[in-house]
């Protein structure tokens, strides 16, 4: 019976010691995979009716802005439809934050044809490129360097404004996992026209 406990005995070992010789090799450290680039595509959107605001002012207001077009969709009896979405006029890099442009937009339910309070305007039907961006608004400028890159390689023009579609609430989803669709007007650059790729 002890003789038997000690050939199990040494055979468990055997295998442990095999396993630590072979199967305990120092691992190499793994980087961590780079973040994936955003896909990009061409799509053509449908026309729509929207109601905005104008503003003047640094984007990083957009949130308050949404939330001020928000209260006057609810004082004039209409709801919303889809997802909001601003419209950039400026460059940041190149304007003031007091000079820049913008608009906060949305579609409705309801019928409303405007007032001095909020404007109503027909977008029509246009070709944008566009992608998918997740993270914090604040953070979203390389993905608008992937999307421009994109767009001047495939030979493109941009002939618009900068659009972001907001797909979830900052309220209640954490920054990291905000959801942005970041889109640009665009159409075929003329075949005679000399792209530089930086």
């Amino acid at each position: 019976m002890l003789k038997s406990f000690n050939k199990s005995m040494l055979l468990v070992l055997s295998v442990l010691l095999v396993l630590c010789l072979f199967g305990c090799k120092e691992k190499p450290v793994e980087e961590p995979p780079e973040p994936a680039k955003p896909e990009i595509s061409v799509k053509d959107t449908e026309p729509m009716t929207v109601v905005y605001l104008e503003k003047k002012g640094p984007y990083s207001e957009t949130g308050k802005s949404i939330l001020e077009l928000f209260t006057l969709l609810k004082k004039k009896d209409l709801k919303l439809r889809n997802f909001p979405m601003g419209f950039y006029y400026d460059d940041p890099e190149k304007v003031a934050p007091e000079e820049t442009r913008y608009e906060v937009v949305c579609q409705f339910v309801g019928e409303f044809k405007g007032d001095n309070e909020l404007k109503v305007k027909e977008l029509p039907a246009q070709k944008v490129a566009c992608l998918l961006y997740t993270g914090p608004y604040e953070k979203c400028a390389p993905a608008y360097k992937e999307l421009f890159g994109w767009v001047m390689k495939n030979k493109y023009q941009p002939i618009g404004p900068c659009i972001e579609k907001y797909l979830n609430d900052p309220a209640k989803v954490k920054p990291e996992e905000l959801k942005t669709e970041i889109s640009v007007p665009v159409k075929k650059a003329p075949e005679d026209t000399e792209m530089i790729e930086k």
